[in-house]
């Protein structure tokens, strides 16, 4: 995960778009830094604006008029006439009415507000999906996956809380301070002394305690970050757990966390419990200060018993107003932090995006090395793949040997393009690699893992994943190509089975030809099957391999494989050992050798 951004980081960094022509909608020019995402969110239409704006003036006039209403009736009271009476009456009966309309006033405002926020929560999550698809197989590699869910789920949601607030609380406050204030330049210039004097304290405490805030929920957040991906890493460990009797280490693992967490937790409440204590007090201060000075200005004749009130209300209503400003900021400190949060995400650079780049309008399956060195570090590491060349022409079938550790799933990832050549060149169909549309190539390219990846729909939406209006009379050829038939009679709905969350029903070798079934329905160019046999039984393997061999018929074929039974579809087999490789031939001509193969074999 790239570390957090100082804020020259932030101002440099780029607007991020998205490929066009990519379905669905998301936040346009989504700049990362958190004030522009803030900014995009809060952004309505003119007339929209105009009409939320009209409706919040409408619902916040009762709290506007009433200061009013009591300075009238406290001087109707004092001096009684009938006309004052009258009046008092008249305000009175208006102010009922304001007051019962608040009520569809108040709803209607929020339902404009919450419409417009839900949109673009939605087109917030959507973007910051589009851009998880688009970052590099690297990026994902670093970064574990329930931090990025808690990014998308619980970050969110904070960011969502912070502009409802300041959507149905900023604009109540600014708007009610604004009117005390001019109401008392107004009526009483003297009185705004006390403004003067109470808003500056109030501002103070906000600075004094935003930074242990901002400090506080940041650490709180990365806790919970943690906290989501050790549980995602638990949930994925049970089986293995479970099969070696260690519930009890890994409920202490997990609860380390929960610890962490309870600390971090702690500590942030005991700060804001400080911070709503000292804003109490100085509220409580100042109130009393302001009552004393109107009494006294009262007493000397220079304002009457009804403006004495009238000012009380309205220097309760300024400090109700601060008050509120500062209970909101432990909140926007954690939408604050959760939107830098995000924009470690949007700032993101390492992206694969297509646009722009050449598309082949005919895949053959070509595949050239040229001289291929590659390291997982950026600078100075050790290299994975060491000035690797090797040429694949259409219909091959290559078969990757060596050691763990010795760089074929690396040359694999090579070829599908996870991962660029940082020495040498990858051509596939004669194009450099950098110069294609790599999603668009990808399209016509297969991959069959050792560990396979089902979702938990139907065994005919796993084979049919990512194929849009699947032939009826193809699906069925691939599930007799797959060896499927009798995994289908078996299972009580036929292809309609749901098949459970990654497929924990089916066998191993169920799943490898499912996963070999979904290769077919692509129909692709080039299959790469990276030691998809390698943790079968022997009638398994079996079944699978006769997948494999209808799988492979004139296709460009890579194979990975520590088994070298596994391999005698091959036409030539590659030796590697440290990152280079140091053998190329048929499976005769290696053996003939008597070299790192022959002792491979002779192992087996």
């Amino acid at each position: 995960m790239n570390p957090t951004l100082s804020s020259s980081d932030w101002s440099k960094a780029r607007t991020t778009t998205l490929p066009p022509g990519v379905s669905g909608e998301h936040l346009d020019n989504l700049s990362a830094r958190p004030l522009s995402i803030l900014a995009k969110m809060m952004e309505v239409k003119p007339a929209k604006g105009l009409l939320i704006f009209a409706a919040f003036v409408f619902k916040t006039l009762p709290i506007l008029i009433f200061p009013l209403f009591i300075e009238h009736l406290v001087d109707s009271l004092v001096d009684p006439t009938p006309e004052k009476m009258k009046w008092c009456f008249i305000m009175g009966g208006g102010l009922a009415l304001l007051q019962a309309l608040n009520i569809p006033g108040h709803t209607y405002y929020i339902h404009l507000i919450s419409s417009h926020i839900r949109d673009v929560e939605k087109k917030l999550r959507s973007s910051l999906i589009r851009h998880l698809q688009y970052l590099s197989i690297r990026f994902h590699h670093q970064t574990q996956s329930g931090e990025l869910q808690a990014k998308v789920l619980r970050d969110v949601e904070q960011v969502e809380n912070l502009v409802r607030t300041m959507a149905t609380k900023t604009f109540e406050i600014f708007l009610v301070l604004v009117f005390a204030i001019t109401v008392t330049w107004i009526k009483e210039p003297l009185m705004l002394l006390f403004y003067i004097f109470a808003i500056p304290l109030c501002i103070g405490i906000m600075k004094l305690f935003k930074g242990h805030l901002k400090e506080g929920n940041a650490a709180f957040r990365q806790e919970m970050e943690n906290m989501s991906a050790s549980v995602s890493e638990m949930i994925d460990m049970i089986p293995v757990t479970k099969a070696h009797g260690l519930e009890t280490h890994e409920i202490d693992r997990v609860e380390k966390n929960l610890n962490d967490i309870h600390h971090s937790g702690r500590r942030l409440d005991r700060v804001n419990a400080l911070f709503e204590s000292s804003s109490f007090m100085t509220f409580q201060f100042t109130t009393l200060v302001c009552l004393v000075f109107t009494g006294w200005l009262c007493y000397q004749g220079v304002i009457t018993v009804a403006e004495l009130v009238l000012y009380k209300t309205l220097f309760a209503l300024i400090v109700q107003s601060v008050g509120h400003v500062l209970a909101l900021v432990p909140q926007i400190s954690k939408g604050m932090a959760s939107l830098q949060s995000l924009g470690d995400i949007l700032s993101d650079k390492d992206l694969e995006l297509g646009s722009g780049k050449r598309e082949l309008k005919r895949l053959d399956g070509n595949i050239e090395f040229r001289n291929v060195s590659f390291s997982y570090e950026k600078e100075g590491g050790e290299l994975a793949l060491d000035d690797l060349s090797f040429k694949a022409w259409p219909g091959d079938c290559i078969a990757f040997v060596g050691e763990s550790g010795s760089g074929k799933s690396t040359a694999m990832n090579m070829i599908i393009g996870f991962f660029r050549a940082q020495e040498g060149q990858v051509l596939l169909d004669g194009v450099e690699q950098g110069e294609l549309n790599l999603q668009h190539w990808r399209k016509s390219v297969a991959v069959v893992p050792q560990q396979v990846l089902l979702f938990s729909g139907t065994l005919r939406d796993n084979i049919c994943y990512g194929v849009k209006n699947p032939c009826e009379d193809q699906l069925q050829e691939v599930v007799r190509a797959a060896h499927l038939e009798s995994v289908v009679e078996g299972l009580p709905l036929g292809l309609e089975t749901l098949i459970g969350e990654n497929g924990v029903r089916l066998s191993g070798g169920q799943r490898q030809r499912i996963a070999i079934a979904r290769a077919l329905m692509r129909d692709p160019k080039v299959i790469v099957l990276d030691e998809a046999t390698s943790a079968l039984d022997v009638i398994s393997e079996r079944e699978v391999q006769l997948a494999i061999d209808e799988l492979v018929k004139g296709r460009t074929t890579f194979i990975v494989a520590h088994r070298l039974s596994t391999i005698r579809q091959a036409n030539r087999v590659i030796v590697m050992k440290d990152g280079r490789a140091v053998e190329s031939g048929t499976q005769e001509e290696l053996m003939a050798l008597d070299g790192e193969f022959a002792r491979l074999k002779n192992l087996q």
